[in-house]
């Protein structure tokens, strides 16, 4: 259900949208992508949110080229969906599932070397992104507890409960993270050695 239009008129206005102005992206290998990061909420009041180390990096699978009328609907160069790329004759995937810094679902890390090699301290870049997670979360806090207080009036710790949430970040061609979406049910599908292995770490984590 995702596209790209470049006139009101491509919008048939019959029905409702979430529309995001596209985002000059930084490129990795020369291909757009976008980075899923996982956070774990452990109570509302106190807010408390943690922000897990690795997650996953993933590519479009044809080269990058600005939006024209010719490429605009060319989903495998402008779209970094891996439910979109994963149909796409060059999708490859990584078998490595130590590192994953190869192929078009990555590593975090491999992400972070990236950026230290080629642009800025990969360390102030993911601080942006914490920042970023937290202004997210506390936008809604004050409804989260609310419903919450409403559910378990006799709870005073604020943490009989627990959530994981999927925060899909792009980076701007001058490394500033932009958020996309936040998945509240993120896939733990584990199509790949990368993708077990992280997936799997990351719950392990989420329930100590």
């Amino acid at each position: 259900g995702i596209y790209l239009a470049r006139k009101l008129e491509d919008l048939p206005l019959t029905e409702n949208f979430v529309v995001q102005k596209y985002i000059s992206p930084l490129l990795l290998d020369g291909y757009k992508f976008d980075m899923r990061i996982y956070v774990l909420i452990t109570s509302v009041s106190p807010l408390t949110v943690y922000m897990y180390k690795e997650g996953l990096a993933r590519l479009a699978t044809e080269p990058y080229e600005k939006p024209t009328d010719k490429n605009i609907g060319d989903v495998y160069k402008h779209l970094t969906n891996y439910s979109i790329n994963k149909f796409s004759g060059k999708f490859e995937f990584s078998k490595d599932a130590e590192n994953a810094t190869t192929g078009h679902k990555r590593s975090l890390a491999s992400v972070r070397k990236f950026l230290d090699d080629n642009f800025q301290n990969s360390a102030e870049v993911f601080q942006d992104i914490k920042r970023l997670v937290v202004k997210t979360i506390s936008t809604i806090q004050p409804v989260m507890k609310h419903i919450y207080t409403a559910a378990q009036p006799n709870d005073f710790t604020g943490g009989m409960c627990f959530e994981v949430l999927g925060f899909d970040v792009i980076l701007t061609d001058e490394c500033k993270p932009m958020l996309l979406e936040v998945n509240v049910g993120p896939s733990l599908n584990a199509d790949t050695p990368f993708d077990f292995k992280t997936k799997t770490e990351m719950l392990a984590s989420a329930f100590r």
